[in-house]
């Protein structure tokens, strides 16, 4: 089990700039909270105090991490999931 001091190495400035932008502006609450732990791991927040930030298992964090390592803003995008379509349409959805 991956914990305690793991760290995202030093973010440039493009991908802080997104990450901030997925933090104000993401489509779900999973990859705004992705993006909060990684801008935080980068200044040093060690992966559990992010699961007691984030109010999830460390085990969580450090997958949201390899995630990121191995796929930039792409690897912490929700992946598709299977189950019922969604009732509003994109259109709707942004008017909410």
């Amino acid at each position: 089990m991956k914990t305690g001091k793991r760290f995202i190495a030093k973010l440039k400035k493009r991908d802080k700039n997104n990450l901030n932008d997925l933090i104000k502006n993401g489509e779900s609450l999973s990859i705004r909270n992705r993006a909060h732990a990684i801008i935080l791991s980068a200044q040093g927040k060690s992966i559990t105090e992010l699961a007691d930030i984030l109010h999830v298992h460390s085990q969580t964090i450090s997958a949201w991490l390899d995630r990121w390592e191995n796929g930039g803003i792409a690897g912490i995008a929700d992946k598709p999931r299977c189950g019922a379509p969604p009732k509003l349409t994109d259109s709707e959805k942004r008017s909410l």
